[in-house]
């Protein structure tokens, strides 16, 4: 992240949906989670079926809500120097 200035993101974990776009089945997450972690690997947040998530009505009005129940999303706001773990 660079700036000077805070950034919403929506981090989307997708799996079941993507057998619309034709991929199988067998090459696709069914239920996939995801885990946002700072530079020292300390865990920030994580959404395991975005549905059950406290910001989901966030995520919907942003267009950005999975279309499958088992997929994750989490909205999160992160610091200009936020970087992954090395």
């Amino acid at each position: 992240m660079t700036g000077s200035d805070n950034e919403e993101v929506v981090l989307r974990g997708i799996g079941p949906s993507l057998a619309a776009s034709g991929i199988s089945a067998a090459d696709l997450l069914p239920n996939p989670k995801i885990e946002l972690h700072d530079s020292t690997g300390a865990l920030l947040a994580t959404n395991d079926n975005w549905m059950d998530d406290p910001q989901k009505d966030q995520i919907i009005s942003k267009g950005l809500a999975p279309d499958n129940a088992l997929e994750s999303a989490l909205l999160a706001e992160l610091p200009p120097d936020f970087t992954r773990p090395s």
